[in-house]
């Protein structure tokens, strides 16, 4: 019988990564981030990509999600060279026998149409035609986080629609270690930000797990583990995952 599971990548970004100015067609959006996937060949059958909103305003773009694995070399484990600095083309170099494939999701064809705060897209193997994607990712056996699992890699740049990641929501009154609330202004937060995301600001900070966000989206609620910095006023803050991919594998 067959087996179906869902994993949720979420590459992480510093706030200064986040900062960069609109990326241009061909830029590098992440640089590969591992992922674990069980041992063995593992059949991705449908993939989604989540994009935060970001200056304000709903994101518009063509993204395309490359997928890698580590090689072995004179019994060296060896993970892809880096695709590009962010925000800048791709020039990288020494993962090219790392690749499995990649996705696209056109920026009208495959995008929803009726959600004001999320950029949600369906990737395929060809732009347009919404078939399912059908890429084996199988990686190195036993080079996850843990015994029975494989480390795969996902790298992204943009084809065309200039995302933009530059948060615009600032404390407000800023706030102490353990606070369990944090003030905002500037934008509704919740336009940006869900429950779970976790925040950082301006200076790197980490600033907790959201738990929930009021219905004025000017106040937010952190888990039990508070605020997790000194915060100052007028901070801009921003979650570390403004990218999410949902994949459905089959095995």
């Amino acid at each position: 019988m067959n087996k179906f599971f869902t994993t949720i990548v979420k590459p992480t970004f510093t706030f200064a990564n986040r900062n960069l100015a609109a990326f241009d067609d061909g830029d590098v959006v992440a640089d590969w981030f591992a992922f674990d996937v069980p041992n063995g060949g593992n059949n991705l059958i449908s993939a989604y990509m989540v994009t935060e909103i970001a200056t304000g305003g709903l994101q518009t773009w063509h993204p395309e999600v490359f997928f890698a694995k580590d090689i072995v070399v004179d019994s060296k484990i060896l993970a892809p060279g880096f695709l590009g600095l962010l925000d800048g083309s791709a020039v990288g170099s020494g993962f090219e026998n790392n690749i499995l494939g990649f996705l696209q999701a056109e920026e009208n064809a495959q995008v929803a149409t009726t959600l004001d705060f999320a950029h949600v897209a369906r990737l395929s193997t060809v732009a347009k035609n919404g078939n399912r994607p059908d890429l084996i990712l199988q990686g190195e056996p036993d080079t996850g986080t843990s015994k029975g699992l494989s480390r795969i890699y996902v790298g992204i740049t943009t084809v065309d629609g200039d995302p933009d990641f530059r948060s615009v929501v600032t404390t407000n009154g800023g706030g102490t270690a353990g606070d369990a609330t944090l003030t905002v202004d500037t934008a509704n937060a919740f336009r940006q930000f869900s429950a779970g995301d976790q925040l950082i600001d301006e200076d790197e900070q980490e600033l907790g797990t959201i738990e929930s966000i009021n219905s004025l989206g000017t106040v937010i609620t952190f888990d039990k583990n508070g605020l997790l910095n000194n915060v100052l006023n007028d901070r801009v803050v921003a979650t570390k995952t403004p990218i999410k991919l949902v994949l459905g594998f089959e095995r």
